[in-house]
């Protein structure tokens, strides 16, 4: 069995996007949902774009160092070319792609993990977000052990879903869903906000909004009242630049949003893009009710 590493993309794509010359500012009828009401944004032309993606196997992790893999979201590789893949627990590689160790155990006690949502490696340590428990677990990459612990905060009715970045001076940034029920629209509508945490895990600045979701709506039935998830899931991809901007893209369309380090937003961009809707059964054989939302 072999397990292939790959270089790992995020938001590269559409980072490209947010810095190559735009168009005019395009008239309000042709912004997205997700940018309106918002200044400066920048219409990307279709030939202003030229993006080249290579993707190549870098390394093949073989024989005795396999580990039993279930759902692996991410890899990441340290400053020292050392690779971290997760399952229940990290599993670390030299750059070889020989067996090292392992990070972490299952559990609720320190350095120990419900799920692990989420993980990233910043300078000397490897942060691990359990939204389940409401924490960030600090491991030394040298050592291998827990060097601190993060609480993220609870906010009221906001869930962690396991977006967060963290700035080189120790700062976390988290992102928090709520989700709010339009009985009107029959819908499930959720808020995206993003928190500054310290190092302990308290609140430094107040948390701003980047956009509202529409998830799931309610289908009314003999049987009773369910809630399925709205065909071709829309959300936002986060990603912290080098300079401490953040970047916000949503899948709905070709569009994100700029901020600066402080949460302050600076600019959007789009890029033309014409979506089927789905107005008929026919339209998405899945779709089995058709509702006026």
């Amino acid at each position: 069995m072999d397990v292939c590493v790959k270089s790992y993309l995020t938001l590269q794509l559409l980072l490209i996007f947010g810095i190559l010359g735009c168009g005019e500012t395009p008239k309000n009828s042709e912004i997205p949902d997700f940018l309106s009401g918002h200044s400066n944004v920048l219409k990307l032309e279709e030939n202003e774009v030229e993006v080249f993606i290579d993707l190549s196997q870098k390394k093949n992790i073989t024989g005795k160092d396999v580990r039993a893999f279930g759902n692996i979201n991410r890899v990441e590789v340290d400053k020292y070319d050392k690779i971290y893949i997760n399952n229940d627990v990290i599993h670390v590689y030299d750059s070889a792609g020989t067996y090292i160790s392992s990070i972490g155990s299952k559990g609720r006690g320190p350095g120990e993990f419900q799920a692990i949502h989420n993980y990233k490696v910043m300078d000397s340590l490897l942060y691990v977000y359990d939204a389940n428990l409401s924490r960030i677990s600090a491991f030394d990459i040298k050592k291998y052990e827990l060097a601190k612990e993060i609480r993220v905060p609870g906010e009221a009715g906001k869930i962690g879903l396991g977006e967060f970045a963290v700035k080189e001076d120790g700062t976390v940034i988290i992102g928090l869903q709520k989700n709010e029920y339009n009985q009107e629209k029959k819908v499930t509508e959720s808020h995206l906000y993003y928190h500054f945490l310290d190092s302990s895990g308290a609140i430094i600045k107040p948390a701003f909004n980047t956009t509202k979701l529409t998830s799931y709506y309610t289908v009314n039935t003999e049987k009773g009242t369910s809630y399925p998830p709205i065909p071709f899931g829309r959300t936002t991809l986060f990603q912290l630049a080098k300079s401490n901007k953040m970047y916000f893209v949503w899948t709905g369309d070709i569009a994100g949003k700029v901020f600066d380090e402080n949460g302050e937003y600076i600019k959007g961009f789009y890029s033309p893009f014409n979506n089927k809707e789905v107005k008929t059964e026919e339209d998405f054989a899945g779709l089995y009710h058709v509702l006026d939302i």
